[in-house]
């Protein structure tokens, strides 16, 4: 797929299905969602279940996730422990 992003999972498993929406900082995000066709903004193909939104969340990248919920993300889609983003933003310990 051409979003996929190829990164060694044996060394980061976590990033194992990663897209470049799960990845890109704030102005490359911005740039991915201006084109008319990107990749599924709630994607969740990767080990946690986690969408863009929720990683966003768990690195406290608030501009990210300013712009994902722009452009459509799904702040009630859960991951593998059954979390919501916004329900990880509730208890996250990061300011």
């Amino acid at each position: 797929q051409y979003w996929q992003v190829n990164i060694d999972s044996h060394h980061n498993p976590y990033f194992m299905g990663a897209t470049m929406l799960h990845l890109a900082n704030h102005e490359l995000l911005e740039r991915i969602l201006q084109q008319p066709r990107y990749p599924g903004i709630n994607d969740v193909n990767n080990p946690h279940h986690c969408s863009p939104l929720h990683s966003a969340i768990l690195a406290s990248d608030f501009k990210k996730v300013l712009l994902l919920c722009k452009h459509g993300a799904d702040i009630q889609q859960r991951n593998e422990e059954g979390h919501t983003p916004l329900h990880l933003a509730a208890i996250s310990t990061n300011e």
